[in-house]
């Protein structure tokens, strides 16, 4: 069975403020608000879905911007500007808790499956990577 891990190397033309992610199969920061943002005091998720719960702790803006994983402005040098250990915040470092290794829950996908990115502000992203 695989596994989909989807890293937004995203870019976008013009000066705009990105704001978007990808939400099916849901990104880490996603996947987290998604199960947990109403209930982010639950103590349950600590034993639940640790990780979700080490990036709460670290910062729970991650959670509460999840749609703020886009980022613009990379001139085409995506593996420059976002190097390996840094895919899942983008290299954002309010993002940093996504990066931590672990036990992050995964979504089960077949070899044919479709992307969702949640683009709120419309400025289109020119290019991610998939990691299956």
């Amino acid at each position: 069975m695989l596994f989909a891990v989807v890293a937004g190397a995203l870019t976008f033309a013009g000066t705009a403020q990105a704001h978007g992610s990808v939400v099916g199969p849901p990104s880490r920061a996603y996947h987290c608000w998604e199960k947990w943002g109403s209930d982010h005091m639950n103590p349950a998720m600590a034993q639940e879905d640790p990780m979700c719960w080490q990036a709460y702790q670290a910062n729970p803006n991650t959670m509460w911007n999840w749609m703020s994983m886009l980022q613009d402005g990379l001139g085409g040098q995506f593996e420059a500007r976002i190097p390996n250990g840094k895919l899942c915040s983008n290299n954002h470092p309010n993002f940093e808790s996504l990066n931590k290794p672990g036990p992050w829950k995964t979504t089960p996908v077949g070899d044919n499956f479709t992307i969702h990115l949640y683009d709120q502000a419309s400025h289109g992203a020119d290019y991610f990577k998939v990691y299956v």
